[in-house]
């Protein structure tokens, strides 16, 4: 499975779909943790290599095709290399503005 393109289109399967968990950072993400099999155990870790787009909230459906590059047996992991294109779901909304910081004059 290690360096191969997944799903491979197998049994009519274009990609795998699975529910936010956590994104690392929670702003411009460069990963992101889904649950693909039960939609609440973390199972999967997607790595990019730009960061997506804004912030979403766990919870959020997110479809995928990517390469398997290493997996865990304890808890069972696995991570794939994903290309921004290849990703469906992210809608990434922009996050809150920083505040200004107001500094007191000198008198």
């Amino acid at each position: 499975m290690k360096g191969a393109a997944l799903p491979g289109g197998a049994g009519g399967v274009t990609e795998f779909k699975g529910k936010l968990i956590e994104a690392r950072p929670a702003i411009r993400p460069k990963e992101l943790v889904l649950a693909i099999e039960d939609g609440k155990t973390p199972d999967a870790i997607l790595k990019f290599d730009v960061p997506l787009a804004g912030k979403m909230e766990p919870g959020a459906d997110i479809g995928f095709q990517g390469v398997a590059t290493a997996y865990t047996v304890t808890p069972f992991t696995v991570t794939f290399t994903v290309e921004k294109a290849k990703l469906t779901g992210w809608k990434g909304a922009p996050a809150a503005p920083a505040r200004p910081v107001h500094r007191a004059r000198a008198k």
